[in-house]
């Protein structure tokens, strides 16, 4: 899929990289995962009418797997408080206060 992108790049530039150059590209990016990939040769295009760089792809790779973490975690963060919201109306969590008051009875029997 790497070599599909490169080729898209190239017609968009209208520049054929040097087969070293292409085997480099493979050799830097084998590992990435297919979607990643096509956002970042897929932005790149859009960002720039020359041929990537090996750096500008890698910038790419990163700031899409920076975004993808972030939207992750939003997505938890946002499901932890559904459940806490919902452990709460249920009377399943027990309130600061409680606690307090638990604690200091066990401090008196101390």
């Amino acid at each position: 899929m790497l070599a599909v992108e490169m080729h898209l790049c190239s017609l968009d530039a209208k520049s054929e990289p040097e087969s070293e150059l292409v085997s480099e590209f493979d050799r830097e990016f084998a590992r990435e995962h297919l979607e990643i990939l096509q956002s970042a040769f897929r932005e790149h295009r859009r960002q720039s009418k020359f041929f990537p760089t090996i750096s500008e792809i890698g910038d790419l790779i990163r700031a899409e797997k920076r975004y993808r973490r972030e939207v992750s975690e939003a997505q938890q963060h946002r499901q932890e408080r559904i459940e806490l919201e919902r452990a709460r109306a249920a009377g399943q969590l027990v309130g600061i206060t409680e606690i307090r008051a638990a604690l200091l009875e066990v401090a008196k029997k101390s």
